[in-house]
């Protein structure tokens, strides 16, 4: 239910999600948070970041993981 795309992308990632509340986090290959926002944005600019791989991680109000993956800046 929960989808992150364009992977790779270039300025923003987009979140569709039915949840009403949900934190998405993305991390460098080195565990440093980057980015920390609700998804209720839907759209993360990510134009300020370097290309690289990333880890993205959406938890729940209740801190549970959701769904973890790679993100490719390109």
């Amino acid at each position: 239910k929960i989808n992150i795309y364009p992977n790779p992308g270039t300025d923003f990632i987009s979140i569709n999600s039915d949840l009403d509340y949900a934190n998405f986090s993305l991390f460098d290959i080195n565990g440093k948070t980057i980015i920390s926002e609700n998804t209720k944005a839907k759209t993360i600019n990510t134009s300020r970041l370097q290309n690289s791989i990333y880890i993205y991680r959406i938890t729940n109000a209740q801190g549970e993981v959701l769904k973890t993956g790679k993100w490719v800046k390109q």
